[in-house]
């Protein structure tokens, strides 16, 4: 899974929590996270009074902006590493924001990655592996629709042919 489909997973995990919607009922802000490996990758987290919307490209004048290698994000999007670690060791830049305002996202910040632990956990869907365990479930859904997956000789119809 890329960590844009892994943000978005999180996002949407961590919107559903209640608790994360109380801590943010009053909190407006954008957070943009450009992600490096080579090429650049942005994209936008926004809490708006308790929702939270994930938008796969970055916007023009975040509240805040950090500055992390793909390798670190999906580290911190998969729990091996902390933000405070990255932050620490310069892994992870605030390029726009303010210290002091930083408590505003911190529980945001703090959930997603924990959501995100939660999704990489989750096995990938192996429809090969399905298919040669399960073959039955699959001919029986291709032989219900065999009219139409495999029709019959073409023939005249005996009206038109009347005629």
């Amino acid at each position: 899974m890329n960590i844009i489909e892994l943000t978005r997973k999180a996002v949407e995990l961590a919107a559903k929590d209640e608790k994360l919607r109380e801590k943010t009922k009053d909190t407006v802000t954008s957070i943009v996270m450009v992600v490096k490996n080579g090429e650049e990758h942005s994209f936008t987290l926004a809490v708006n009074k308790g929702k939270l919307e994930f938008l796969e490209e970055g916007i023009a004048g975040p509240d805040f902006q950090f500055e992390i290698s793909e390798d670190d994000y999906s580290d911190l999007m998969t729990g091996k590493t902390s933000g405070m670690v990255l932050m620490a060791t310069k892994k992870m830049r605030m390029t726009k924001g303010s210290w002091a305002e930083i408590g505003k996202i911190a529980a945001p910040l703090g959930m997603l990655p924990q959501a995100g632990k939660e999704i990489a956990a989750l096995p990938e869907p192996d429809i090969v592996s399905d298919l040669l365990r399960e073959p039955s479930k699959y001919l029986d859904a291709l032989l219900c629709k065999s009219d139409v997956i495999l029709p019959g000789p073409l023939s005249s119809h005996a009206a038109d042919v009347a005629t």
